[in-house]
Order: structure tokens, then C-alpha cells, then sequence
């Protein structure tokens, strides 16, 4: 849904949807190729949301722990996604991750642009 923001992702471990899975994501941010392996951690149904925990990859290098939350919010008519990032810098020369938020909004408006072409076909 997202070809110029998640080039490819593997399951080296358990399969989407699943807490426990280990999920490796190669996407592109701020013009580079990116890799980082992630443990699901949270799947809640009621709420639709997930937990991401790094654990190994490029996000490590400039971080010490980062953690990506995903909740859709389907009250009504409007439905919108929320990105919550949770993270230690490894130092402070460290900057925060605009440019990772930047990519999560490509494919949070790519996955919109998909659902709608399936509305109107």
C-alpha cells in the first residue's frame, strides 16, 4: 500500500498480527534505505491498536530504545489513524525523528489513498 515509504517486510518469527512476531521493516526514510527488526509487543483489538518495540537496526543507532504505537480511531464517519513515538536518544547531539514521523504520515496517507480506491471500485 506503501511502495515508496515500506519496500519489503519478513516475518522471521511469527506472522502479522500476532504478539510475539518479529518483524523486519526495510523502508525508505529522508531519502535512505532503512532496515530495523521489531517485536510486536501490543495487539489490542477494542482499542485497534499496536505496539512496535526496535530491536535491533537502524533506529538503535541513534537511539537506545524506540517504541512505535498505531491506533485507528473508527468512531463515526471520520476515521484517522494517531502515531505515538516513544524513544531515549543515545546522546543529546541525537535529533528527534521528523524525519521518521515525516514517513509514518506517507504511509498513513497512502493506506487512505488505498481504502478509498477500494470504496469507488
Amino acid at each position: 500500500m506503501s511502495p515508496g515509504n515500506i519496500r519489503n517486510v519478513e516475518f522471521p518469527q511469527g506472522n502479522w498480527g500476532t504478539v510475539g512476531s518479529v518483524i523486519v521493516w526495510h523502508y525508505n526514510q529522508d531519502g535512505k534505505e532503512k532496515t530495523d527488526k521489531a517485536h510486536l509487543e501490543v495487539i489490542d483489538e477494542e482499542n485497534k491498536l499496536m505496539t512496535l518495540t526496535a530491536v535491533e537496526g537502524d533506529l538503535l543507532q541513534q537511539y537506545k530504545t524506540y517504541r512505535v504505537t498505531m491506533q485507528v480511531d473508527t468512531k463515526g464517519e471520520n476515521h484517522s489513524g494517531i502515531w505515538a513515538l516513544e524513544y531515549e536518544k543515545l546522546s543529546e547531539d541525537v535529533e528527534d525523528p521528523t524525519t521518521f514521523m515525516d514517513m509514518l504520515v506517507g504511509v498513513t496517507k497512502d493506506i487512505e489513498v488505498h481504502h478509498l480506491n477500494q470504496c469507488t471500485n
